[in-house]
């Protein structure tokens, strides 16, 4: 796992952090000492690590940057270690000596940001596109846990407890899109070829945190049943974003702009994206909606999916914590 590595001047971390955030809407892994430093983590070490485990630093000059020592200690480390770095001219400062001879990227340029995402290796994307360019969905011969070995993003750790029994489950990653990411998950030990009914989890909503929304839809779906219940999910993930809570310190969860609406675009072209892989264009299997997310996408699923078979549609009750089927 690679990321960006961010380095710029405390006095500039309100531009920053808005700057990490557009970033990972973007389905780019972000590493900013801010957020992603451990409470009682020796701090600078972990800085240094860090810089030396990115595919690509970007340093955030300003007058503030360009005198700043932890800035030229970071740049020094990713020159020496080999590492790309992008200078990006937040507010105008000579470049400093090491990166003369680099083309730097210019805030005021209306452009900048498409250039930075532009310049960055498919590495630090959230996940990329092996499983559907090998074709292992539909393989009988294959488990999703063997699927997932050396598959870059791949989502492992996820289980649910049955009568007792704890059932591992995979998050196979498919094509992501512009601003959201696609996994296919099931159960660790099944094997990947096609059976209905399929799950379409939608994780849309901030108030979801983290990886345990995949695990709350197995839940539901797999203790009604049996601990053999076949679990084919879609999750259709929104653009990750990093909370702060007192209580509960730095926490991941992924959710759409309700003011964006080309975001809302994506999020259905994703999830119609997604089950024409799984279903290769011919298959239609039954569809059960698990959404985590506003009234209005369903109804612009609901538009755009209306010859699959037949779709149940759940959603998550906060109040009682439990998926309701609504449709």
């Amino acid at each position: 796992m690679s990321w960006v590595f961010l380095s710029y001047s405390r006095r500039d971390l309100d531009f920053v952090a808005d700057f990490a955030a557009r970033l990972r809407r973007r389905n780019v892994r972000v590493w900013m000492d801010k957020s992603d430093i451990k409470a009682g983590s020796n701090w600078q070490e972990a800085i240094r690590a860090s810089v030396r485990a990115s595919a690509v630093v970007i340093v955030v000059l300003s007058p503030d940057a360009a005198g700043s020592e932890w800035v030229g200690i970071e740049l020094d480390e990713a020159l020496d270690q080999g590492i790309t770095v992008i200078p990006y001219v937040y507010q105008e400062t000579e470049l400093p000596l090491r990166l003369k001879r680099t083309q730097a990227i210019f805030h005021r340029d209306s452009e900048a940001f498409e250039q930075v995402t532009t310049a960055l290796p498919a590495t630090v994307r959230i996940h990329d596109s092996v499983v559907v360019e090998r074709g292992l969905i539909g393989r009988p011969d294959l488990t999703l846990a063997q699927a997932a070995e050396g598959v870059h993003g791949a989502l492992d750790g996820l289980y649910v407890m049955v009568a007792g029994q704890r059932i591992d489950l995979v998050g196979l990653p498919l094509r992501p899109t512009r601003y959201c990411s696609t996994y296919l998950v099931g159960r660790a030990a099944d094997t990947l070829e096609w059976h209905s009914p399929v799950q379409l989890g939608l994780q849309f909503a901030q108030s979801y945190p983290g990886d345990h929304f995949a695990s709350g839809i197995a839940a539901h779906c797999l203790v009604p049943e049996s601990p053999d219940f076949k679990l084919r999910m879609l999750l259709i993930r929104g653009p990750l974003q990093i909370g702060y809570a007192p209580d509960r310190g730095y926490q991941a969860a992924y959710g759409l702009d309700p003011d964006a609406p080309d975001e809302w675009e994506d999020a259905v072209a994703a999830a119609h994206m997604a089950l024409e892989i799984y279903s290769k264009g011919t298959q239609r299997p039954d569809l059960q909606l698990f959404a985590m997310g506003p009234g209005v996408i369903l109804y612009r699923l609901g538009e755009k999916h209306r010859e699959y078979v037949r779709t149940e549609l759940y959603q998550m009750v906060p109040a009682r914590k439990k998926y309701v089927r609504v449709l």
